[in-house]
């Protein structure tokens, strides 16, 4: 074998065609690696669209769409306007028994994904029972938000003058308030939520029964009315 043949070769590794582990490589906007997750599954011939959708659904990953993009072999970020042009086998690399991804995440932008995880947006809430109008979490969900990784937080700067007792000045903070907005067609009702509202307005009830009901469906699934 010529010598060219050889470094072609260490270069880009041959690796079994149907591997299906796949190294998905998160790093920040300097290309430095900050953790990876082995999976398997992924479909090579889909579009980076199906694919960001996909990654949006692991827990470890959380893709979504203002802080995360896909990078080539070149590290040259990928639009998103241009990911319906790409496989998911067109920026892998081959390695030598799995293919590296590489997803760029910018950690000064906002991801719902991570948001609606950590307060638990899917569930409802409602008032604490010693009516302090402060709300509680329910333990049902009556909803389901689509395509949650491609909802944006709306970032606002803020900022508030407050008097330092101790240097006798006033300081200036600056923070950031987000904000989601989620409109009905970002929702989907949930099969057993709407068999609870059914079963409460039921005609051959009265109303009465009917109210009675609808606070009961609330307790489990929160207020929305």
């Amino acid at each position: 074998m010529l010598i060219y043949e050889i470094l072609s070769v260490i270069e880009n590794p041959i690796i079994p065609l149907d591997t299906q582990n796949i190294r998905v490589v998160i790093v920040d906007n300097d290309g430095i690696e900050r953790r990876s997750n082995i999976l398997s599954g992924l479909d090579k011939q889909a579009s980076l669209t199906d694919t960001r959708k996909k990654l949006s659904l692991n827990d470890k990953i959380l893709m979504s769409k203002q802080n995360s993009h896909f990078w080539n072999d070149n590290k040259y970020r990928i639009s998103q306007d241009d990911e319906n042009n790409y496989t998911l086998q067109d920026i892998l690399i081959p390695k030598t028994d799995h293919y590296n991804l590489y997803v760029a995440v910018d950690p000064s932008k906002p991801n719902f994904l991570e948001i609606s995880k950590k307060l638990q947006l899917n569930k409802g809430r409602k008032t604490r029972d010693n009516s302090d109008n402060t709300y509680v979490m329910v333990n049902k969900s009556a909803f389901t938000i689509k395509n949650p990784h491609m909802i944006n937080v709306n970032l606002q700067s803020k900022f508030e003058r407050v008097h330092d007792r101790e240097m006798e000045e006033y300081i200036k903070i600056c923070y950031e308030l987000g904000s989601v907005r989620l409109s009905r067609k970002d929702l989907a009702p949930n099969e057993d939520y709407v068999r609870a509202i059914e079963e409460a307005l039921d005609e051959s009830k009265s109303n009465d029964e009917k109210k009675r009901n609808l606070d009961i469906v609330g307790e489990e699934y929160g207020f929305f009315w």
